[in-house]
């Protein structure tokens, strides 16, 4: 909806330092400012640039979150090429 979504190599290393907002987090905590983009939150004590807010009714899992984030992995490639994935969302509040 606004901005754009991580990258691959923010999910690697220490780039992970960027946040992307659900839309009803960014009307709901930020008043739907159109300043959002580049703002700096704090999660789980470590300031993270917001990049992006997700369409209204985005889930993930059929789940509502307020926020993603990346999910920083040094492991690089399995013996298959592929990267491992994980996926951790904090339940938005009913």
């Amino acid at each position: 909806m606004l901005g754009r979504a991580y990258t691959a190599a923010e999910d690697l290393g220490s780039n992970d330092a960027v946040i992307v907002l659900s839309h009803e987090f960014w009307q709901r905590r930020l008043g739907g400012r159109a300043d959002v983009l580049r703002m700096t939150l704090t999660t789980g004590g470590r300031p993270r640039t917001v990049i992006g807010v997700m369409p209204a009714g985005f889930t993930v899992a059929g789940q509502k979150a307020d926020f993603l984030i990346p999910l920083r992995s040094d492991t690089g490639t399995t013996s298959r090429g592929e990267r491992p994935r994980q996926l951790v969302w904090r339940r938005a509040p009913a």
